[in-house]
């Protein structure tokens, strides 16, 4: 029997990563944080105009001065191809470098190297350093286009857009951000690693983190994560964990604001 044209318009939906969007915009936008869905942003090599599937922002003020951090993230179907991250014990970094190697427009750039200096920050998820995080990444079982790099070079590219525009703003609502690329898959991911007798070694993942060694931020890492569908909840209420955390550093230590 034919599918229904209801069927087809769902099935092709769902393999564009529209409704993935829509999920972890609803998500978000329950935890409080401030969501926009399919923001445009102007690619500062090319010049043009693209798309990013979601923004998630939370603001507080503190001693009268603004802090903003922001979730920017890129959503992927791929059931059929699960994604591979290359990851070793010799790509882990400092938690000062996990905090200053963050997107961030300039007042955020001298937020983040103070914050760099709270290593206790490092117990909340978005702030902990992987044990073995990622190196590279790819998309098993296929020998095209690199859809993973793609993914993680688009999440990366959004966030570079949002510090150049923060940074061109001449006005009193310039303040520091920070802002942190995801991808978001709907999928499996899997850990590729060698192990203590060097033999390859493949473990499920539900989340991981990507230190990319390719200066996207103008910095000498790109740090991104990358979440599959199943984790997302726990994620994004790790993340504002963790964004709650550094508004009470920055509240316990006003001067983090003086930029």
């Amino acid at each position: 029997m034919p599918k229904t044209d209801v069927e087809n318009i769902r099935e092709w939906i769902e393999k564009q990563g529209y409704p993935l969007e829509m999920f972890a915009a609803q998500i978000l936008s329950n935890l409080g944080f401030d969501v926009s869905q399919s923001a445009y942003y102007t690619d500062t090599e090319t010049g043009k105009h693209r798309e990013i599937d979601v923004i998630a922002s939370v603001t507080e003020t503190i001693n009268s001065k603004y802090l903003k951090f922001s979730l920017v993230l890129e959503c992927k179907f791929s059931r059929e191809k699960p994604w591979l991250l290359f990851a070793s014990e010799k790509n882990k970094i400092s938690f000062n470098d996990l905090m200053r190697n963050r997107a961030a427009n300039r007042p955020g750039i001298t937020v983040s190297s103070k914050l760099a200096g709270f290593p206790e920050l490092e117990e909340y998820g978005l702030l902990a350093r992987s044990a073995r995080p990622a190196y590279s990444a790819t998309q098993a079982f296929t020998s095209g286009k690199d859809v993973t790099y793609e993914a993680c070079l688009a999440a990366a590219t959004a966030a570079v857009a949002l510090v150049k525009e923060s940074n061109e703003k001449q006005s009193l609502s310039y303040y520091p951000e920070l802002i942190f690329p995801v991808v978001l898959l709907d999928g499996k991911l899997f850990e590729i690693y060698l192990d203590q007798s060097n033999e390859t070694s493949v473990a499920e993942l539900s989340s991981g983190v990507l230190v990319w060694r390719k200066p996207i931020l103008g910095l000498p890492y790109t740090i991104l994560n990358i979440v599959t569908r199943d984790s997302f909840e726990t994620f994004a209420e790790d993340a504002k964990r963790s964004f709650q955390a550094l508004f009470a550093k920055c509240r316990e230590y006003p001067r983090i604001l003086d930029t």
